[in-house]
């Protein structure tokens, strides 16, 4: 969640508490005359509700900041379901109007759409140099967390989901197209899961950081 590098902010424990930070990075791309560049910030449907996300998207529109604000709505903020949190459905579609701007829904479950719709969405800002609201509908596989066993949703309703997993949609896509077999998707798996253990060996043998480092990079006093 917090980790960060050149022209990526990071993640922040507070729901909805990057939001606001990502106004400031569109701002800046504003104030220094930043031509063709766009903040981009990716929320869940949990944060819809928060103050900091109306409030950011207010300032956006009425500061014309360039930034995507882009809601990954996999109908679950923690254990709770979308409907019993949000009072519409059309997230994007039905509140960005409110703020004067573009909404769009796209199916995040699709590569080539969330592709073809970010294409136009990244068009649309740099044109006009306004934000833009856009809901990914999702779905999520498992709990919150590992401590979440999900028991609030059934067996077909998770089968159902992961049935449409995009990794497994791409695929089916990249086979039938004859761009790779299975012998190229064995490759990038095994990389892949390579990658990853190497990174958890090497989080597991770093030695812990020093209590100095503390305040390293934090500039309020």
């Amino acid at each position: 969640m917090h980790s960060y590098t050149d022209r990526l902010l990071g993640g922040f424990g507070i729901v909805g508490g990057h939001l606001s930070i990502a106004a400031g990075a569109a701002f800046s791309i504003k104030y220094r005359h930043q031509k063709g560049e766009v903040a981009i910030c990716f929320l869940g449907d949990g944060a819809v509700a928060q103050g900091s996300f109306h409030e950011s998207l207010n300032l956006a529109s009425l500061w014309n900041l360039p930034v995507i604000y882009v809601i990954e709505n996999n109908q679950w903020g923690m254990g709770t379901h979308v409907s019993r949190a949000i009072c519409t459905d059309k997230i994007a579609e039905r509140q960005a109007p409110s703020y004067g701007i573009s909404g769009y829904t796209l199916d995040g479950m699709d590569y080539f759409a969330c592709y073809a719709g970010f294409e136009k969405i990244h068009e649309e800002v740099l044109k006009t140099g306004r934000p833009v609201l856009v809901e990914c509908l999702c779905e999520r596989f498992r709990g919150h967390s590992i401590s979440d066993p999900a028991l609030y949703r059934t067996k077909e309703e998770l089968q159902k989901a992961t049935g449409r997993d995009p990794i497994l949609l791409l695929r089916q896509v990249l086979e039938e197209e004859k761009i790779l077999d299975e012998k190229g998707f064995k490759e990038i798996d095994k990389k892949q899961k390579e990658i990853v253990i190497a990174a958890m060996k090497y989080a597991e043998e770093s030695p812990w950081p020093s209590p100095t480092t503390l305040e390293e990079d934090v500039y309020a006093p």
